[in-house]
């Protein structure tokens, strides 16, 4: 049975003298709650942990420096918005295992803010994702590859409506707090959601983490049940601790320790922490606006990360190397899965004009494409070779490398090889009546399916 506020004297104090010292010990702990590590050594420590826990699962020390760093960047995003919006006592922390955090006391923050603040870790981390990911497909680089691959694995997954992720928090902060068991419902869903995940992929870190949501379920009810008491009772409670008025502060230290099992009504600042809990639950969801802003928000993030992982995932098919036969283009090569073909307006050393690709690109790195066009009439041996001469100096323009072999085969087919430090192209140009075409490899380094391709590529009679 729920505590009473006694009405013994003007000043409404506690008839019992050990209660009312309690009470003065947890208001205390509420308004100046103890400070943690310092800062700069709780991350350096926890830094460390999480890189020892994680050398033998990663394989890589390079890989295993960009996921600290995408890392890193992710909670700088949060850590931001924390400082912006008046949050204290601001902490970013590692976790073995699993990944890093940031924690914080937003007192009194809004609560759209709180959902921005949310936002900030994986937004910016998507975005710069879908930086090296065009880049990577306009240049592709292992670096590159790693890292676009890893901003926008570990921001992408945090959108997840699952639990303890970032998606699932926004979920409950803007939609499912609005009522008791509505978000008790979600928080259920989230952590099997979470559960099943890591069944599925195999990951008993996650499976730890999805536990650990089931685990604090009770509590999270008890903290609701007090926060609904408390409407109940008319009793209003503000946006801080700071504001926190003292008959109220007192009804919320009993229905608190009330609501505790009893071996936790005892314990240093235990009242005091769920207290602190109590007063942000109360707290409103925003408004509809600001909702609709901050879901907006979510859902383009979410949607360019798993349009961008879909295509990563069709470039990193397993080889399937066949011979494809491209209808109306008058050639066949054969591609490590089925190529794609476009078309553009774009400028050649005939002049501007229509001209058509047939690529494929396998595992982010390695292209293999058959550019062609027609010119306007058939091309004699000299107009032939001034074209492959202006076509091969295009090209290395292009892409910023330079000739480093160049021949012309019996039949009249330029080869010619092209680098830049990092890329290997190589190049067949040849001509078959009107149409050129210009036949390219790109890869880190040249290799037995660059010269399967070019090998491959045969003109079709017509």
């Amino acid at each position: 049975m729920a505590e009473t506020l006694p009405a013994a004297g003007p000043e409404g104090r506690f008839d019992d003298p050990a209660l009312e010292d309690q009470y003065d010990q947890e208001r205390r702990a509420l308004l100046e709650p103890a400070q943690g590590m310092y800062g700069g050594a709780l991350l350096v420590l926890t830094l460390a942990a999480f890189i020892v826990t994680q050398l033998h699962s990663e394989g890589s020390l390079w890989k295993l420096a960009i996921l600290v760093a995408v890392l890193l960047f992710h909670e700088l995003g949060h850590y931001a918005g924390m400082r912006l919006f008046g949050y204290r006592d601001v902490r970013m922390f590692f976790i073995p295992f699993l990944g890093a955090a940031v924690s914080g006391r937003r007192e009194g923050a809004a609560a759209w803010k709180e959902a921005v603040v949310l936002l900030l870790g994986p937004i910016p981390g998507i975005a710069v994702g879908i930086v090296f990911f065009v880049w990577n497909l306009r240049s592709p680089d292992p670096l590159k590859k790693d890292v676009m691959i890893a901003l926008l694995a570990v921001n992408g997954f945090n959108l997840l409506p699952l639990g303890g992720l970032d998606g699932a928090k926004l979920f409950q902060r803007v939609l499912f707090s609005r009522h008791r068991f509505l978000e008790l419902g979600f928080l259920v869903a989230s952590a099997l959601g979470l559960a099943l995940l890591a069944l599925a992929i195999k990951s008993w870190a996650l499976g730890v983490f999805a536990c650990l949501g089931v685990l604090v379920l009770p509590h999270r009810h008890r903290v609701l049940g007090v926060v609904r008491d408390l409407r109940d009772k008319g009793i209003a409670l503000p946006q801080s601790p700071g504001q926190l008025e003292d008959p109220p502060a007192r009804a919320l230290f009993l229905a608190t320790r009330a609501a505790l099992p009893e071996r936790l009504r005892t314990r240093a600042k235990a009242i005091a922490n769920t207290m602190r809990e109590v007063i942000d639950a109360a707290q409103p969801a925003p408004g509809l606006g600001a909702a609709s802003l901050v879901l907006a928000g979510w859902s383009i993030a979410l949607f360019l990360s798993l349009s961008a992982g879909t295509i990563i995932a069709a470039q990193s098919l397993p080889e399937n190397w066949r011979r494809y036969n491209i209808d109306g283009a008058g050639f066949t090569a054969e591609y490590p899965h089925e190529p794609a073909r476009f078309a553009r307006r774009e400028q050649t050393p005939l002049g501007e004009m229509n001209s058509w690709s047939v690529m494929a690109a396998q595992d982010l790195l390695h292209k293999y494409t058959v550019q062609y066009y027609d010119a306007p009439k058939p091309l004699d041996a000299a107009e032939a070779k001034r074209w492959m001469d202006q076509r091969l100096d295009e090209l290395a323009r292009e892409v910023h490398a330079r000739i480093v072999a160049d021949g012309v085969e019996h039949d009249g087919t330029r080869l010619a090889r092209l680098s830049n430090g990092r890329r290997v192209w190589r190049v067949r140009l040849l001509t078959s009546g009107k149409r050129l075409y210009t036949v390219t490899t790109s890869s880190p380094e040249a290799g037995p399916d660059g010269d399967r391709f070019l090998a491959s590529f045969a003109v079709v009679p017509e």
